[in-house]
């Protein structure tokens, strides 16, 4: 299972698609809960950056899903403010899968440089970049090579593997996905990373069964 650690955290540019992997992820752990290795799926949305497509924006599916979330008081509403929830404080002592969706860039990456020494005492976990090659930061291997290392400098926590993203929103296509997939692949080599996942919206998953580890979205926003 791809997605199966202990613990599970999602990082990129804003607007790389981080968000609606994270909740994919948890609604995907939820829907596989006899496979499981841990008991329960938790979602923690420490984002205190971006104000748009936030996790908050899902609690009601989540929640129905039966999945624990947490995320900043001040999510949705507006308002800006480097401020967590306590419950933020107890989240590593969740028993079951926790998802961690921070901010997009090293600002909003610190937040994980708070908790370092809790997550780094996590040995199954994972730390994902969400790599879209189609936002304007992100369109070449030196630009996200820089920010990679910019997100694993503030937050003190090496990244262990990339997803590849290639998100237009609605409009995306079967070429849009193929077109940049070299690129996901070069970024991997040049990282010393392993390219984890092609993530694509679920309808487009028919016309792309050729390529490797496809992880389908389902639009969530």
């Amino acid at each position: 299972m791809v997605f199966g650690s202990k613990l599970t955290v999602f990082a990129g540019l804003n607007g790389s698609g981080k968000t609606t992997i994270a909740v994919n992820t948890a609604l995907f752990l939820a829907r596989q809960q006899e496979k499981q290795r841990y008991d329960g799926v938790l979602l923690a949305d420490l984002d205190i950056v971006n104000p748009y497509f936030r996790s908050k924006d899902a609690e009601k599916e989540l929640l129905e899903a039966g999945i624990a979330f947490v995320s900043s008081e001040y999510a949705g509403s507006g308002l800006e403010a480097p401020a967590l929830p306590r419950a933020v404080e107890q989240i590593f002592s969740f028993n079951g899968h926790i998802i961690l969706d921070v901010g997009g860039d090293e600002a909003g990456s610190t937040v994980l440089g708070r908790y370092s020494k809790e997550i780094l005492a996590v040995a199954d976990r994972q730390f994902y970049l969400v790599f879209n090659p189609y936002r304007l930061l992100t369109q070449t291997v030196t630009d996200t090579k820089d920010l990679l290392h910019g997100i694993e400098i503030v937050s003190r926590i090496p990244f262990t593997g990339i997803l590849y993203n290639p998100n237009l929103g609605a409009i995306t296509t079967a070429d849009d996905v193929r077109r940049k997939l070299p690129l996901a692949h070069e970024l991997a080599q040049d990282s010393n990373l392993p390219l984890i996942a092609t993530c694509v919206l679920r309808d487009l998953a028919p016309q792309l069964q050729d390529i490797e580890n496809l992880f389908c979205l389902d639009a969530v926003f």
